[in-house]
């Protein structure tokens, strides 16, 4: 008796004994009931096959863990399902958890004067063979995900894996479901509406995965504002010969130290097709040496499809950021090579860029002339998450950005085992952020600059002594930028470096006085990270002449002198490629150095410190709310760190070891 024969029977005889009445009695032959037990058997067995093939290919990378959330925003309106044949790109950030307490531990004993490890730091490669995914690990993770049809960017770091794919595949590989959704304010967003999963044999190497999501973004900080002086060609709006001297850099730059040697990164989003054109024509115009500029983009950025921006194009304001980060960057560091290293949008793939700078070590100085408020951008704490630098209570407090911090935090640590200096900007709304609008006398500040593994660098004004033509010819004195970011942290933790001469350890005063106070501690009494740590000019009224889209803002014709924390970011960035040739070893991360300095004898002779105005920001003043801001005093303050640099005392100031200090 065939398979097929028994099928038929049974078959027609249920089809003959459809029609009968229920209750109608009728048999049912034995030679039924035994091909209805064949075929009972051969469905059970075909289901058995197809559950062990399932399973053997689940087990093969172990069962399934969630590494993230939804990322569902509030407010949005659902517009169904995103279509599964649009394109993505995604990252996952990789480092190995287990070794969390162990890195915070090396990167301690790398900035501690009186550690046998001082600035040893490690290579990337080293880096990665102590911290990063095993070779065997990354390579079934590139495997894992190769076999879900997504394209597969590796990296010798083994810090990341970008990806490439369909929707239909991100959902597979990822175990989630992804909608799409309108805003307020009309635009498309997407986002994952099932929590992200992931085989657990990768578990304790992920730290988070980006790309699910399109409406967190970091914001550039450049403004630029009408220009009464533009016409008669004096000073400000400065040129670099105006900076230069401010800082006391000119005697340097005449003694052959110009920042030969050093690599200095600027991160950006987006690109900018003119910009060689324009930082060759700033350098031909401003008599400053040909630059040497190249670009890195990220390596899934070709394939990636951004939704939020409904067509692509320039960013305007990201022009005029990546101008300013290169233009400036090169005027105070004009023998260091210049690498743009770029995002395929403001989001995610600014966040692998910062990644893939460390990573692979583009340069040994990285400037961030962007931000997002912390409070944003959180959801745990770097490596391990083990509290050593973070807060740590992994609570998400914005769906839309939990992976930001997660993702990004492992790379600021990387940079200060490998000897890389970090640095971002504070921000442009003062003691809060752009994007508490809606939350008004809300104090804030940014993040990556709240990163206490990164710089942060707030913004002053700038006053300057000129001669009868109009050339500056030295420093007169700075005073607080009103609009210059800083305050204090509410998710990391205080470093044992940030001390010293004003680094409050109670509550700082805020202006006005009766606005009350805004403690210095965490939730669970711990000392908060608070920023800046340094400053720069940052006012756009004491601001500079640049070039974009090939046009120099400065002519009559434009009338117009920028300036912002975007460009005292640039600037710091080309003082540490000063400072590192000239003593022939890199700083690394710039935060122990400075307060080292803070606490010593020559703290006056190698940093301006700024000891008037404030960053009471007004609400009638752009990208503020009102918040109450912090005072400038003598030492360290919220307002403008411990100071603004003095390059040529800085320089001569610090011995080759960087952690004895002399003034000879």
């Amino acid at each position: 008796m065939t398979v097929f024969s028994c099928f038929s029977e049974s078959f027609m005889s249920s089809f003959r004994s459809f029609g009968k009445s229920i209750s109608s009695s009728h048999r049912v032959s034995n030679r039924i009931i035994i091909c209805s037990l064949v075929l009972l058997s051969i469905l059970l067995l075909s289901s058995f096959v197809v559950l062990g093939s399932a399973f053997h290919q689940s087990n093969a990378y172990g069962s399934s863990v969630i590494i993230a959330g939804p990322a569902v925003k509030p407010g949005l309106i659902n517009l169904g399902q995103l279509p599964t044949n649009l394109v993505l790109g995604a990252s996952v950030g990789l480092f190995n958890e287990q070794d969390g307490a162990q890195v915070n531990q090396l990167i301690n004993s790398l900035y501690n004067p009186g550690s046998k490890s001082f600035h040893q730091f490690l290579s990337s490669s080293q880096y990665s063979a102590d911290f990063a995914p095993s070779s065997q690990i990354y390579a079934k993770m590139v495997s894992y995900f190769a076999s879900q049809g997504l394209s597969v960017y590796t990296d010798k770091s083994r810090m990341f894996i970008n990806l490439a794919g369909t929707v239909a595949g991100f959902q597979n590989a990822f175990s989630t479901n992804m909608q799409l959704y309108k805003g307020a304010n009309g635009v498309r967003y997407y986002a994952n509406t099932l929590s992200l999963s992931l085989p657990s044999l990768f578990a304790g190497y992920v730290t988070s995965a980006l790309g699910f999501e399109n409406y967190t973004y970091f914001a550039p900080h450049p403004i630029s504002v009408p220009c009464p002086s533009c016409a008669t060609g004096g000073q400000p709006p400065y040129v670099h010969q105006g900076v230069e001297a401010a800082d006391n850099e000119t005697g340097l730059l005449k003694s052959g130290i110009n920042g030969a040697g050093q690599n200095i990164v600027l991160v950006d989003a987006f690109g900018d097709p003119t910009a060689q054109a324009d930082l060759a024509e700033f350098s031909v115009t401003y008599n400053l040496p040909n630059p040497t500029l190249s670009v890195a983009n990220v390596n899934s950025s070709a394939t990636a499809i951004d939704v939020q921006q409904d067509g692509g194009g320039i960013s305007p304001e990201w022009a005029l950021e990546t101008a300013l980060d290169l233009e400036y960057s090169h005027a105070m560091a004009p023998g260091a090579t210049i690498v743009n290293a770029l995002g395929v949008d403001e989001g995610p793939g600014l966040a692998e860029a910062i990644g893939m700078a460390v990573a692979d070590h583009l340069g040994n100085i990285i400037s961030q002339s962007f931000g997002i408020w912390e409070y944003n951008a959180a959801i745990d704490c770097g490596p391990g998450d083990n509290g050593s630098s973070c807060y740590g209570t992994g609570t998400t407090f914005d769906v839309g950005s939990q992976t930001f911090m997660a993702y990004i935090d492992p790379y600021y640590a990387m940079s200060a085992a490998t000897g890389i200096t970090v640095l971002a900007s504070t921000g442009d709304s003062g003691s809060a952020v752009d994007c508490c609008a809606n939350l008004p006398t809300t104090q804030a500040i940014n993040y990556p600059a709240a990163n206490p593994y990164v710089g942060g660098v707030g913004g002053t004004s700038l006053s300057t002594f000129t001669n009868s033509s109009g050339y500056v010819t030295g420093y007169k004195g700075e005073t607080v930028w009103n609009n210059g970011g800083g305050g204090v942290s509410t998710v990391y933790r205080r470093q044992t470096w940030q001390t010293g001469f004003g680094v409050p350890t109670s509550p700082i005063p805020l202006v006005p006085s009766s606005a009350g106070s805004n403690p210095d501690t965490l939730a669970n009494g711990t000392l908060a990270r608070m920023i800046p740590d340094v400053s720069a000019d940052g006012d756009p009224n004491t601001g500079v002449c640049i070039v974009v889209a090939g046009v120099n803002l400065c002519t009559p014709a434009v009338s117009l002198e920028t300036g912002g924390t975007s460009l005292s970011c640039p600037l710091w960035a080309g003082v540490v490629a000063m400072w590192n040739q000239a003593r022939g070893v890199e700083v690394g991360m710039l935060s122990p150095i400075v307060y080292q300095i803070l606490n010593s004898n020559w703290y006056a002779g190698t940093l301006h410190d700024v000891v008037s105005g404030n960053n009471n920001c007004p609400s009638s003043s752009q990208n503020c709310n009102g918040a109450p801001g912090y005072v400038a005093t003598q030492g360290w303050d919220p307002a403008s760190g411990v100071g603004t640099p003095n390059v040529g005392n800085l320089v001569t100031c610090t011995d080759n070891t960087l952690g004895v200090l002399s003034c000879s």
